[in-house]
């Protein structure tokens, strides 16, 4: 993207509003020093016909552990999620759980890191989620070439502060200064991160639920937007009546604002309403959103909240299909790039999780039933991958050895399991990388070691996470590091 400088503009009474400035299975035996055990995958997905489609993954911060001030996944021993991650219950806190999420997201979409985008919720300064992102996930992305900006959640974030639920009512000053007050926040603190995601020079805020800031909003969002912010809002059913915007989006897409509250909805009724609300974009850039189904039913009966119910089931595979074919045919350019959102890669308790759920597990409710459809448990992101990028294939796991010894574990998970046979002078000795202790993260959390042992053979074995292998044999004495 071009770099702008924002002109200076007069902003008398609005301190945030300061100008920003710019900005494979089987076995090989390779003798040391050589590449090894390249797989099957075939070549990789070439980086031309990726620029021209990036992913906005919505990603939540907000998981913690028991009786630490977050959300937690277990209510009185009841999962609040529909679905259980592969991963476990783990806390956003958590560093090798929050790798993985990214690898999956690599790879799945067939992208480099370089045109990945994680699009992160956000509700107050100094919160769980703030403290989560500048802690665990900051110092993650910055070892890749992805990007990320801020999902601002102005519903939450009165409800945080004590303001109340429902639609904010930019009336009330309290309201406009909590607005006022993060925006300084964000900006004096993000949106000059190397990493931040930038159209036409300008750091992207996603705002959740702009439909809702119904009085006396549109002076902020337009001062905003003249200091250099792109806004990208949902505001679905508000034609004629949405606030001013750079970008119109739908986020988790799915949910009650959009159908209304009824239980007989389903995913192609939802598609229909979404097609006249992407027709109606008019001339503001359009982020389609993909998302597959809606079902608060385990969220609701845990927390023990009111009201009805709602279940907008997908399926089976078609109907994600069907999203990511109507998100497909509406993703215009913007400054070159399409992009279309994704809601949500991880955790989100009504049910719109793309990332990998237990093995064995349902990941499609099927009318309701938990008897239904068990398909594959990487479904969601395998229809990703072949809708949106049909040239991309799978990467299987590969083992590499340099010259200088170094021993590089390619497209294996963060959190697979590495066997290794180390024979010195007729004894064997087995070990584990558990932990990846001692192995340093390349670029797309590729992983680099060095054994710090002597040895005649080192036998190799990796295991993914879905449980593709790759297998390896490096001769040659080492001296170690």
């Amino acid at each position: 993207m071009t770099s702008l400088l924002v002109l200076a503009l007069s902003m008398a009474g609005m301190p945030w509003a300061a100008p920003l400035a710019a900005q494979g299975s089987g076995g090989c035996s390779p003798q040391s020093g050589q590449v090894s055990c390249p797989g099957d995958e075939g070549p990789p997905p070439s980086d031309a016909g990726q620029s021209e489609l990036t992913i906005v993954a919505q990603e939540n911060l907000w998981f913690s552990e028991p009786r630490r001030g977050g959300i937690n996944y277990l209510v009185d021993g009841r999962l609040i999620l529909p679905f259980e991650p592969l991963l476990g219950l783990t806390a956003s806190a958590d560093s090798a759980a929050k790798r993985q999420e990214m690898q999956w997201f690599f790879r799945y979409t067939g992208q480099t890191s370089r045109n990945a985008i994680f699009s992160l919720e956000w509700i107050a300064p100094r919160d769980l989620i703030d403290r989560n992102l500048r802690k665990t996930f900051l110092p993650l992305i910055e070892q890749t070439e992805a990007r990320w900006n801020i999902f601002y959640d102005p519903v939450l974030a009165s409800v945080w502060r004590g303001l109340g639920p429902g639609p904010v009512d930019f009336s009330r000053p309290e309201i406009r200064r909590m607005f006022q007050d993060d925006l300084v926040y964000l900006r004096d603190l993000y949106f000059d991160h190397p990493n931040y995601w930038r159209i036409r020079g300008k750091p992207v805020l996603h705002v959740w639920a702009a439909k809702e800031l119904v009085r006396n909003a549109d002076d902020l969002f337009r001062e905003a937007m003249r200091s250099g912010i792109y806004i990208c809002g949902d505001v679905f059913g508000q034609k004629g009546k949405e606030p001013p915007l750079d970008c119109r989006t739908g986020f988790t897409a799915a949910t009650p604002d959009i159908v209304g509250r009824s239980r007989t909805q389903t995913v192609r009724q939802v598609l229909s309403a979404f097609e006249g609300y992407f027709e109606d974009a008019g001339d503001k850039d359009l982020i389609p959103a993909f998302s597959f189904q809606y079902d608060d039913v385990s969220f609701r009966t845990s927390l023990g909240l009111g009201g009805t119910a709602i279940q907008i089931l997908a399926q089976g595979r078609q109907d994600l299909r069907d999203w990511l074919a109507l998100a497909d045919r509406y993703a215009t350019p913007i400054d070159g790039t399409r992009y279309i959102w994704v809601g949500t890669l991880n955790g989100w308790a009504e049910a719109t999780t793309i990332y990998p759920t237990e093995k064995g597990k349902l990941e499609f409710w099927d009318g309701g039933t938990p008897q239904g459809v068990q398909p594959y448990h990487y479904a969601k992101l395998e229809e990703l991958q072949r809708q949106l990028f049909p040239d991309a294939r799978y990467r299987k796991p590969r083992i590499e050895v340099t010259d200088a010894g170094d021993i590089l574990f390619r497209n294996f998970d963060v959190l697979g399991g590495v066997s290794i046979k180390a024979k010195l002078d007729g004894v064997t000795r087995k070990l584990r990388l558990e932990s990846m202790n001692g192995v340093s993260f390349l670029p797309n959390f590729d992983r680099v070691w060095r054994p710090d042992f002597a040895f005649d053979k080192l036998t190799i074995r990796v295991k993914n996470l879905d449980g593709r292998q790759a297998r390896g044999i490096v001769r040659g004495r080492s001296s170690g590091s």
